[in-house]
């Protein structure tokens, strides 16, 4: 093991094999609970460090007959942004880069789709500016066009899918609204749609879409700890959203059921 100039981690061979081995992916099984005899589960293997940093996120497909994972963090003591790559093996993963900058920033968030397409989405450290990145996944290797910014918030979080349909959603850096933008990959750019105000109250957004263009976003109240979603589908530049309810278990069954009919 050896530590970089910025501090981040990089594993040897031997090293990564070991964190491959130690890190279980988790897998869902069917599991039988008091509330509900066919509420999936997900069962967590041992955790495994493999790098320092914070606010991180992760994108994973499937192309080139394995499991491709994309991580995005931002450094512990400075507004640097650093990626890794690594590939599924059994039950762990293998990560053949850990801890490169490519970028300057805070917040990152970051999606893969089977093309082996990267967006990420960040904040300007020095302003309420969102930036966005396109990178080419060729093997272990990670390209990035120069980053541009599209609109402005914070905790920006990104979807993309086969079809190159793009999905960020935010807050507004003023007020507790909650913002959504669609876009359209179109070689390493990506041309936005104009924001769109999808809720009047709310904080740290996520958004996960499927290859028919269904959205699904999730997010804390901004004056409680309950927990929403909405459900919508995309229609040209904009989200098409009809459900909004909390997260009790009820409520978690019917987006179960939602899920299971796409």
């Amino acid at each position: 093991m050896s530590t970089n100039a910025n501090g981040s981690i990089r594993h040897n061979g031997a090293v990564s094999l070991l964190t491959a081995a130690l890190l279980l992916v988790g897998t869902l099984a069917a599991s039988t609970s008091a509330f509900a005899s066919n509420t999936p589960t997900i069962q967590f293997g041992f955790g495994a460090v493999y790098d320092i940093g914070s606010t991180t996120s992760i994108g994973i497909n499937f192309s080139d007959n394995q499991y491709n994972v994309v991580q995005v963090h931002q450094s512990p003591t400075s507004p640097t942004l650093m990626y890794s790559v690594g590939s599924v093996i059994g039950t762990g993963i293998y990560w053949q880069s850990s801890g490169i900058n490519y970028d300057s920033g805070v917040t990152p968030a970051c999606a893969l789709n089977k093309q082996n397409v990267v967006v990420e989405v960040h904040q300007s450290q020095g302003d309420f500016s969102l930036w966005y990145n396109v990178g080419t996944l060729t093997n272990s290797a990670l390209t990035w066009k120069q980053s541009q910014s599209f609109t402005t918030g914070v905790t920006p979080a990104v979807a993309v899918n086969d079809n190159n349909q793009v999905v960020e959603v935010h807050k507004s850096q003023s007020y507790p609204t909650l913002w959504y933008t669609v876009g359209t990959l179109a070689g390493t750019s990506i041309n936005w749609g104009s924001d769109v105000n999808y809720e009047a109250s709310g904080q740290s957004p996520a958004i996960a879409i499927n290859h028919s263009g269904t959205v699904i976003e999730v997010h804390q109240s901004s004056s409680a700890a309950t927990l929403w979603y909405r459900v919508g589908a995309i229609s040209g530049n904009n989200i098409n959203c009809d459900l909004q309810t909390t997260t009790p278990m009820a409520s978690s069954l019917r987006l179960l059921s939602t899920l299971k009919a796409m």
